[in-house]
Parts: structure tokens; sequence; C-alpha cells
């Protein structure tokens, strides 16, 4: 019976032969396809199989008895949650994934309807895909996102599509969930990885650009006084401050590696913060003056010890004065400010300058990111300064982050924490200018 059939179908006897050699390649095991670790190919390759079989089963499924018998047998196996309902609603037939999907037995299912199997919550959805799929006959996908089937939320692509009787009419609706949950995440990762490799060959091209500078004024100084056979003040002041670039770049670059490797250390001493922050705006004064800009400090609290590792606040401090230099315009000001919170330190640096949009503020303190790259291009930097002040920053358990506003200029914040370190006096603090002529080498005094 069912031979003749297919000899007189043979249209779909081929549909179901390719349907069947999938499966058993695919499930039974006779062939090894290499797929269990790529889930996109795993889930392109079964939703190939479970559409031969819903339209095979689809256009000819009624028509035999042993046909039917032997979708059932397949569709059971396959490790996808399967359903065939009547068009009136109520389940007929399903295989043991949508038995755990809806985390009910076969005979809780067969013969009830929708609203007798899932919760409420869930159920409005159910019914609105049917109603899309009455409206609309022929293969459909739809997505959902739910976590009543599992404790958290998963994704999932359901695919229906309508069965027919031999009089063209409508006798139900067969269709398959996929669980993209994990697909998901994984493309989601690969995105994030396509876009940290983005940055990070952004970022040693930028770093490359700054080694090859300084070594190349340092190779033309060396080559003009070699040529001349004079040495003058101005030559031996290229050196310096060339050498003082390379000098940055290298020390930035180490102490990142240091602190993403967990070998970065705190020198903690109770030091008076007011005097450690103006010692060190003072010091760049002449330096913002150079440039065209006035740089003012301002506190209200004129003492305040608490417990820090002073080189590397000036490290940080450095950091954004330096930034805010760069990027401030002849004429422009800069303010730094430290106001007393009780449980904390506030510290801010606001400039004068071109400002950062919303979107790309909470990015300046990664490390392979420039906000804007032609501008760093013209004012120079290796891009890596906020982000070492960041990691700094938060050695000290502390916080910072910015604010800022595009034509008005940005604030940065550092908050630390209001504490002393409990039997230790005072420490001296002691201003290391060769620092800061390294920090600010490649701002022109």
């Amino acid at each position: 019976m069912c031979g003749d059939y297919f000899t007189k179908n043979k249209g779909i006897m081929l549909l179901w032969l390719v349907a069947t050699i999938v499966f058993i390649i695919k499930y039974i095991g006779y062939v090894n396809l290499n797929l269990e670790n790529n889930i996109l190919e795993n889930l392109i390759f079964d939703i190939i199989l479970v559409s031969l079989l819903i339209l095979s089963y689809t256009l000819y499924g009624r028509k035999s008895a042993n046909f039917e018998r032997l979708v059932s047998t397949i569709i059971n196996n396959i490790p996808y949650p399967i359903y065939y309902k009547k068009y009136s609603g109520e389940y007929i037939e399903c295989n043991k994934a949508f038995e755990s999907l809806v985390k009910k037995s076969r005979k809780d299912i067969i013969k009830k309807k929708i609203e007798q199997i899932v919760e409420s919550e869930v159920l409005s959805e159910w019914q609105r895909l049917g109603t899309d799929l009455t409206n609309n006959p022929g293969m459909q996908v739809y997505e959902l996102s739910t976590d009543l089937f599992t404790e958290d939320t998963r994704d999932y692509i359901i695919k229906k599509d309508i069965v027919y009787t031999g009089k063209n009419k409508i006798s139900g609706v067969i269709g398959v969930v996929f669980d993209i949950t994990e697909m998901k995440k994984i493309s989601s990762e690969l995105v994030e990885v396509v876009k940290q490799e983005k940055k990070k060959n952004d970022f040693f091209s930028n770093i490359s650009h700054e080694i090859r500078t300084p070594i190349n004024v340092i190779l033309t100084t060396l080559q003009v006084i070699e040529q001349s056979g004079e040495f003058e003040e101005k030559y031996l002041k290229m050196l310096k401050e060339n050498g003082y670039r390379l000098l940055r770049l290298v020390n930035n670059l180490i102490d990142m590696t240091k602190i993403e490797a967990g070998y970065y250390n705190l020198n903690l001493g109770n030091y008076n913060i007011v005097n450690v922050i103006e010692e060190i705006s003072i010091s760049v004064v002449e330096y913002a003056k150079a440039n065209g800009i006035a740089l003012l400090f301002d506190t209200d609290v004129e003492e305040k010890i608490i417990a820090c590792d002073p080189e590397k606040i000036e490290r940080i401090m450095l950091n954004l004065l330096s930034n805010a230099i760069k990027f401030t315009p002849n004429g422009g000001k800069i303010e730094v400010v430290i106001k007393d919170e009780g449980t904390h330190i506030l510290i801010s640096v606001k400039d004068t300058g071109a400002g950062i949009e919303k979107q790309k503020i909470t990015t300046i303190f990664q490390r392979f990111v420039q906000v804007n790259s032609s501008l760093v291009k013209q004012k120079e930097g290796s891009g890596i300064g906020l982000a070492l002040s960041k990691s700094l920053v938060e050695l000290h358990n502390g916080k910072i982050w910015a604010e800022s506003e595009v034509g008005i200029g940005t604030t940065l914040f550092v908050r630390l924490e209001n504490k002393e370190l409990v039997g230790i006096k005072e420490s001296e603090l002691e201003t290391n200018m060769k620092n800061i002529n390294i920090e600010f080498s490649n701002i022109h005094k």
C-alpha cells in the first residue's frame, strides 16, 4: 500500500528519502558530520531536516498509516520539541522533546488544547502565533523569549505550518521549537570579539605611530648635529622631550600590563590629599600658561589626611591635566576642585574644551578606544592614559567618571575613600619634576 503510494508519487518519495537519510546521518550516527562543536551549523542542519519532515508530512502525511507511523518514529527521536494538532486546537501528536518543554507527559498533552497545557502567562503568545498562521498560511517562523519553560529566560524560534487534507482543507498545524539561546550568546560574543580585535588593531596602529614619531625626531636631530658639528641648546631640548615621550609610552604600557596581571602594588601612606593635588596643579600651571590656558585650583577643605600612594595619585592627576590641556583651546580654562564629602574626597578637573558626545562618554576609559581618532592624531597621544588612570583609581578603591557637553567642555571626577592607615603618621610629600616632564612631554611649553 505504502509502496504503491510512493510509486505513484515519485516527488514525495524522493523528498521523504532525503529527509530520512538526513535523519539517519544526523541522529542514528551512521556518519560523523563533526558538527557537535558548531552550534550554528547544527541548528541550520536541524532546520533543514525538520523543514523537510514538516513539508513532506504537510503535503502527504495523512495519506498513509504506514507513512504516518514512520513520521512519528523519526520525529519522536529529534531533540527539538515537535507537535501536531488539529485545526480546532487539540494536540494529536508530539515528541519527547515537546513533553520536556511544557513539562507535561504525553497523556496530559494529547487530546487537550494549549490552554489546558501551558501556563496562562504564555498562553496568549501561543494563541497569537496560531492566529497569525491561520490568517497567513505557509511556513512561518517566530521568535519568542520567555522564562516559563526554564528557570532563566531563553530564546526560541518557533516554525509552524498548516497541514491540509486531500481536499485541500485545513486539517491542523505542525510545528517545531528551536532553543537558540546558546547560538545567540555565541553570536553576541563573536561580535564583541570582532569589535575588540578592531579596537586592538586601531590601538597598535596608534602606538606604532607614537613610537615612530619621537624616534624619527631623535634620529633626525642627531643627524643634524653630526652633519653640522655643532650642538645647540635647542637640540638638547628636542632630544630630552622625545626621550621623555618614549619613556612615558613604555611606562604606561608596562604599568597597564602589570595591573592586568595583578602584579602592580600600591605604596600606601597617610598623606594630605589637598596638599598632593595642589602641588601637582601648581607644577602644571606653566605648561597650561604656555598653551594660553588658565589653570585654577580651589578646595573647600585645607587639610585632609587619607591613605593613598602619592606617586600613583600624581600619575592620575598628570594624566587628567595633560588630557585637559591637550583638548582645551587657547584662551580656555581648567579648574581643579577638591570637595570634602565626609566619607569620601571628590576631585574634579574641569576644562572648556570641545566636549564629548554622550554616547561616547563611557568609552573614554577603555584601553583600545579613541573617542575621536582625527582629533587624537592632531593632538597626539597613545590613548591609554585615561585607561591607566581608571585602573590606578580603582586600586585605591575609588571611582572615576566623566561628564561632558559638546561645545562646552568635559569634567573628570575622581572619588577616593576618606580613611587613614591606623598607627601610621602623616608622611612627607615629595614632588618629582621628572615625572611631570615625562607626562607632559607631548605638550609644548
